[in-house]
This record gives structure tokens, sequence and C-alpha cells, in this order.
């Protein structure tokens, strides 16, 4: 697994993560939030103006998943922040850091313990050595009940580890990915 220091070094020499920020941010002025940033041992990723579920009631095609109804969930705000309410099921978002991935690291992003306590999980697979763009995030809420989610502020932990000299990376493998080099939406195909 890899630590602060070797993050720090990996933004400085590679702009791997875009923007970055070299500390743990608790809070906006005075106003508690929650946190994002550089941590131990990862980085607290924090999620973009955008939220999206999709109604599964006609069924959901892995082969054509954009054949799925999207709906955005409405933007709202107080003295808590700005804030979607998902209700139960799946969700998505797009993380507001651009991530590129060396070639000899992966990834997974786990969630954030506060949305854990709350039924939220994260679900996305590995992130691939050598991709690159702004990380479509998976998320399920469990709960019976809608919870808040707060936009521009930590949701998930990317948790990086070494995979040694990859023959393919993400950003060799031909054709090249469609989802290489994404930005700011959250992408269902």
């Amino acid at each position: 697994m890899k630590n602060d220091t070797w993050i720090k070094q990996q933004v400085s020499e590679n702009n791997m993560i875009a923007p970055f920020v070299d500390h743990t941010v608790r809070k906006d002025g005075d106003r508690k939030i929650l946190s994002y940033g550089l941590s131990p041992s990862g980085y607290d990723l924090r999620l973009a103006d955008k939220i999206v579920g999709r109604s599964d009631k006609a069924g959901l095609d892995p082969k054509n998943p954009s054949s799925a109804v999207v709906s955005e969930f409405d933007i709202e705000e107080d003295e808590t922040g700005r804030y979607v309410w998902v209700p139960s099921g799946t969700f998505f978002a797009s993380s507001i850091e651009y991530l590129k991935m060396p070639r000899n690291v992966s990834g997974f992003v786990l969630p954030k313990s506060t949305y854990g306590r709350c039924g939220i999980s994260v679900i996305n697979p590995l992130i691939d050595a050598g991709w690159e763009g702004n990380l479509t995030i998976a998320a399920v809420n469990h709960s019976k009940n809608p919870v808040k989610i707060y936009l521009g502020e930590g949701f998930c932990q990317l948790v990086l580890f070494d995979v040694g000299d990859c023959e393919v990376s993400y950003d060799t493998r031909r054709p090249i990915s469609r989802r290489q080099g994404r930005c700011h939406e959250p992408h269902l195909t």
C-alpha cells in the first residue's frame, strides 16, 4: 500500500491527483465538512456537482447500460452545505479530482466510515494502472431511507498499491478504452 509521502512525490513528479490537497481538510471556514485530501494511507476524494441514479424497473443489461432510464438528483443547499437526497438503490457521481494512475500502481475506492454508518457502500472495481480521468463512483444506499450526500466534500478514500511493471496498462491497451480521460460527468457506459 502506498503512503502519504509516496503520494506527495507522485503528485509533484507526475500530477497524479489534481486538484491536490496535501493535508486533511475538515472545515470550510467555521462549517464542519466531511474530510477530504491526503491521509496517511490514501487520498479522500470529493464528489462533483452531479449525482445520477437509474431506474431498474425495466431491468438492466450490462452489455447495454445506456438503455436504463437515468435521472439527476436535485441539488439543495443550507447551512450544512450543498447536497442531494439519495433514495435507496444505486447512484453514480464523479470525483472532483482528476487521477493519472502510474503504470505500476492500481487502486481501490473505499467508502468513508461516516457514509458507511448511514448505509452507503462504494462498489467501484479496481482502478487499473495507467488509467486517467475523473473517476465515476458507483455507490449504493442500502438504507430504507434517503441519505444526504454532500457535494464538494469527502465521500470515499482512494487506496493505492504497487502492481510492479505491467506488460499492458490501461493507457497502452488497444483499442484505447472510451473511459480513458473522461471528465467531470458520471458515466454509466
